[in-house]
């Protein structure tokens, strides 16, 4: 599989890398489930609310980095037990390292 070009569009959607078109992210287009709900996406598209959004990350510059890097948009996402583990060692170090 292709890696994700990581650009100002979704890297993720329905939890699979958005990697140019392959069967995997086809058929999670077709059948919109979420694995971080495990069931159908439940962010539906305001002008269509029976298709749903899926994206899950997409690229993202600002002003203090040179390339887009991927930013988790969808709050499901972080239900996942690796981005919980991320976000307490994240925290922890910096409230540690900023105490000592």
């Amino acid at each position: 599989m292709n890696e994700p070009i990581i650009g100002k569009f979704p890297t993720e959607v329905f939890g699979c890398p958005y990697a140019g078109q392959n069967e995997k992210l086809k058929s999670a287009l077709k059948q919109q489930y979420c694995k971080y709900v495990k069931s159908t996406c439940i962010k539906p598209r305001k002008s269509e609310p029976h298709i749903k959004v899926g994206i899950c990350s997409l690229g993202y510059k600002c002003g203090f980095i040179d390339k887009h890097i991927p930013i988790i948009v969808c709050p499901q996402h972080f239900k996942e037990e690796f981005i919980k583990n991320i976000i307490k060692k994240g925290i922890f170090d910096g409230v540690l390292k900023k105490e000592d």
